[in-house]
């Protein structure tokens, strides 16, 4: 239960003001319907770390507690640093003919993926 609190709220810090926040706010605006939007933000959020718990337990086995803890500690570095970086642009997926639940969805997963918030999970 430790180790989720903490990454828990290490990717709440590190996901404050982050691209998918600023897409997801824009896919509601865009749609005029937030469930949808937020059932695909949920979702996506979900898979994404889910991918990323099972990938960190598939490493675990391979490597010895010291690398592990160098590489959380440089996970956790990094996310402070990023959160620093400038934001680019996002794209609003304007040209998608999907719908709010599907857009959203596949373009917050695409988002997230390989993010910071996936290397603190994992």
């Amino acid at each position: 239960m430790e180790t989720f609190l903490i990454a828990f709220i290490a990717v709440a810090f590190a996901e404050m003001g982050d691209r998918p926040q600023l897409l997801a706010a824009a896919l509601a605006s865009r749609f005029g319907r937030n469930g949808p939007v937020i059932a695909g933000l949920v979702i996506a959020s979900l898979i994404n770390a889910l991918v990323s718990a099972y990938a960190g337990s598939f490493i675990k086995d391979w490597i010895s507690e010291d690398p592990l803890l160098l590489f959380r500690s440089l996970a956790y570095l990094f996310a402070g640093v990023a959160m620093l970086a400038p934001r680019k642009a996002i794209d609003l997926l304007a040209g998608w003919k999907t719908g709010p639940f599907w857009t959203s969805l596949l373009g917050l997963f695409i988002l997230q993926f390989g993010d910071k918030s996936q290397f603190i999970i994992a």
